[in-house]
């Protein structure tokens, strides 16, 4: 069952084969579409469970399930598109509507989070330049999720290590810093 969102053709008008006549929606669930970075690939599962919020209901939280992985990455966006339907029994969220998805994690690890400016990608290579006697050493990192401008890194760098947050692109490793 659905709601008719759209009616282009009219009572008595005329009609080909190849014209549309209706569009019918299914708000219950909704299905909702979302790009998830090429680094966060490894924590996507099927079932797995996923909040939706948007901000016409500030104050609420929908549960959903992941239902669809695809099988390629867009090569544009570098990321992975995935579905998960979401229970909308109220019908409160709107298809087209804009929200924000969170995929829960099934456990959180302890993880270094470090600004997204301060590590440095050339191809598939990631480094960070820790700050060590005024000298910026490069250490080779993999980078995992992201949580706005926060990105996880995993690597040869310890939680108190000071980290270069400006002018990483400038860095080379022994070149000596300001602090």
């Amino acid at each position: 069952s659905g709601y008719v969102a759209d009616r282009p053709a009219d009572v008595g008008e005329f009609i080909s084969t190849s014209m549309k006549v209706a569009t019918i929606v299914r708000t219950n669930p909704l299905r909702v579409r979302i790009d998830i970075p090429e680094q966060s690939i490894s924590t996507i599962h099927p079932g797995q469970s996923v909040s939706v919020s948007a901000s016409s209901y500030p104050d609420r939280n929908f549960a959903g399930r992941v239902t669809r992985i695809s099988p390629n990455v867009s090569a544009q966006s570098r990321t992975l598109i995935v579905e998960a339907e979401v229970e909308n029994g109220e019908n409160l969220l709107k298809p087209g509507q804009f929200a924000t998805i969170r995929v829960l994690l099934p456990e959180s690890t302890p993880a270094i989070l470090v600004p997204a400016r301060s590590v440095k990608t050339d191809g598939t290579t990631s480094r960070v330049f820790v700050i060590k006697d005024g000298i910026a050493q490069e250490r080779l990192v993999a980078t995992g999720q992201a949580d706005g401008d926060l990105i996880e890194i995993k690597g040869n760098v310890t939680a108190d290590e000071l980290i270069a947050t400006s002018n990483v692109e400038q860095l080379a490793d022994g070149v000596p810093v300001r602090q």
